[in-house]
């Protein structure tokens, strides 16, 4: 049951460009840490909400996406809606 609830949650959901491209010349693949375009940042999460989003990610509920791209993917969407609204 939690997999269609959040399966229709995400279904729109795209794993962010940044992540997806390779940047050109190189051979290893980097990642968020050395990409200048990322920056970390604490937040606080119910750790029931936590715990069941990792057992979806680590199922491949969301596709072939972490946890940041998970959050950042929501993030820019609740972004676009809310200057749809203003």
């Amino acid at each position: 049951m939690a997999n269609d609830k959040y399966s229709k949650m995400m279904k729109g959901l795209k794993p962010n460009k940044a992540v997806q491209e390779k940047p050109e010349g190189k051979t290893s693949r980097g990642g968020k840490s050395s990409n200048p375009d990322y920056r970390p940042t604490t937040v606080f999460f119910l750790e029931s909400a936590r715990k069941e989003a990792s057992k979806l990610l680590i199922d491949g509920v969301f596709g072939d996406i972490d946890f940041s791209d998970l959050i950042n993917s929501l993030l820019i969407e609740c972004l676009a809606k809310h200057k749809k609204g203003q």
